[in-house]
Parts: C-alpha cells; sequence; structure tokens
C-alpha cells in the first residue's frame, strides 16, 4: 500500500482535470475532431473521449481515500506513459493524415503529460501573471 499524500492527490487529480478537458473537447466536438485526426469514422474519436472520462473519474477515486495499492498507482503511470508514447508513435507514423490542429493537440498532451506537477503549477502560475498584466494594461489603455 502506498500513502496518498497531499502532492500526489493534487496530481491525480490535476491529471483528472486535464483529461476531463481533452475529453469534453473530443466528445463535444466529434465529427471536427475526426476529419482533423483523419480517421474514417467519429466512432474513435467517441471512444477516446469516453475512455479518458473514464480515466479521469478513476483518478479522482484513486485520490479520494488515504491509501491505494501500489498496483493502482503504477497503473496510472503506466497509463500516461502508454498515451505519451502511443501520441509520439501517431505524429511519427500518421502525421500524413492528420492536420496541424491534430498534431499540435497530441504533441502539446503528449509534452504535458511527462511534465512534473511542480513545473505544470509553475507555467500556470506565470500564464496567469502574464493575463493578469495584459488585462490591466487592456484596462488602462480604455480609461
Amino acid at each position: 500500500m502506498i500513502e496518498v499524500n497531499s502532492k500526489l492527490k493534487r496530481a491525480l487529480r490535476f491529471n483528472a482535470l486535464f483529461s476531463s478537458i481533452c475529453a469534453l473537447a473530443l466528445l463535444m466536438a466529434a465529427d471536427w475532431w475526426t476529419a482533423q485526426f483523419g480517421l474514417p469514422a467519429s466512432m474513435y474519436v467517441i471512444a477516446g473521449g469516453v475512455g479518458l472520462l473514464l480515466f479521469a473519474a478513476n483518478l479522482i477515486w484513486v485520490s479520494s481515500s488515504e491509501r491505494q495499492k501500489k498496483v493502482k498507482i503504477l497503473g496510472i503511470i503506466a497509463s500516461d506513459w502508454g498515451y505519451v508514447i502511443g501520441a509520439v508513435a501517431a505524429l511519427l507514423l500518421a502525421a500524413s493524415f492528420m492536420t496541424a490542429i491534430a498534431m499540435a493537440f497530441l504533441g502539446f498532451t503528449a509534452l504535458w503529460l511527462p511534465l512534473p506537477q511542480s513545473g505544470k503549477e509553475e507555467l500556470l502560475f506565470r500564464l496567469r501573471k502574464i493575463k493578469n498584466k495584459t488585462v490591466r494594461c487592456n484596462h488602462a489603455r480604455t480609461n
């Protein structure tokens, strides 16, 4: 058994949030994503979106307890790395079927997952600071 400390809980919940956002993007525009990825039917995109939602639900469930079996945590890590490897393989092998948007989506999500949690938080913090400065500058210009 592994103790699910606050750092691990935060990482699992952040992963769940990111997976949920990607899933909703895929599900809400399945036909559009099907065209972007050059797939023959939207059922592949829908299956991917549903799978991501189930994965996110599992992440929330695992993060909600104080202790978990080591195999569950290792399974999550293996799933994440499986996605990264699969996304890179798709970019290398099937790029000719995809649009630039699909390649950017795969590339971003594949690079985002292995980024350490502290790096993600720092990046988001810096982006919020930049956004707040831009909003303040725009607000000052309009006054």
